[in-house]
């Protein structure tokens, strides 16, 4: 009974682990992305100021 318990133990912190490693991924593509729509909006900017 106990080794089950473990096994289950083990199981849901790896699936916990697992998720918050997406949240993480999810986050830094999300603020990656965030940061370039900034950068882009920054050169369209400083083309239209040269134009």
């Amino acid at each position: 009974l106990i080794l089950i318990f473990q096994i289950y133990f083990i199981i849901k912190s790896f699936h916990e682990y697992r998720a918050m490693e997406l949240v993480t991924l999810w986050y830094r593509l999300y603020t990656s992305r965030m940061h370039d729509e900034g950068h882009r909006r920054l050169d369209q900017e400083q083309i239209g100021v040269r134009v």
